[in-house]
């Protein structure tokens, strides 16, 4: 009974993994807020899983460092669930698809002042809304806008290029 309980479970498990997608990801953000003379640059990668040959859910995770912020080190990691639903064309052949995510946000800054280092982290929620398009070769382009639950002005813009295996 035990062997077949675990043949099962690897065969399902790689019957998901078959039909799942992974993609790497470069990214560039946008600050709306009290960041917003920098840019952050990343990567990040994603894991949908098809429930129909038109919608996906998974996981999307990454590392973005803020450039171009006087006298401050900034990076963040995300880490969301996703949900996309494919308008045209479908999850194998590409097309255009509104995207959602919601999760975490960690963010850590830190500046130099007056010879000592000062630093400062926090975890908050974060919901991204955004579209793209995925074209026939496996290259995936996006857009979205994410707003983060924490005090103060929090939202971003983010554009996406990557790669689907």
């Amino acid at each position: 009974m035990k062997k077949t309980i675990v043949l099962f479970s690897f065969l399902m498990s790689m019957s998901f993994a078959a039909m799942a997608q992974f993609s790497v990801n470069a990214e560039v953000t946008r600050d709306l807020g009290e960041f917003a003379e920098g840019v952050g640059v990343g990567v990040s990668a994603q894991y949908l899983y098809p429930i129909s040959e038109r919608l996906g859910v998974g996981a999307n995770t990454g590392f973005i460092y803020g450039l171009g912020i006087e006298d401050v080190t900034l990076f963040t990691i995300p880490f969301t669930g996703v949900v996309r639903y494919y308008v045209t064309g479908n999850s194998t052949d590409g097309g255009f698809y509104p995207q959602a995510e919601i999760g975490m946000h960690y963010a850590r800054v830190s500046t130099s002042a007056f010879g000592s280092t000062v630093s400062a982290s926090n975890t908050s929620g974060v919901l991204n809304l955004g579209a793209g398009y995925k074209l026939e070769n496996n290259l995936d382009f996006g857009l979205r806008f994410g707003v983060l639950f924490k005090k103060g002005s929090n939202n971003f813009l983010g554009l996406r290029v990557g790669y689907t295996f």
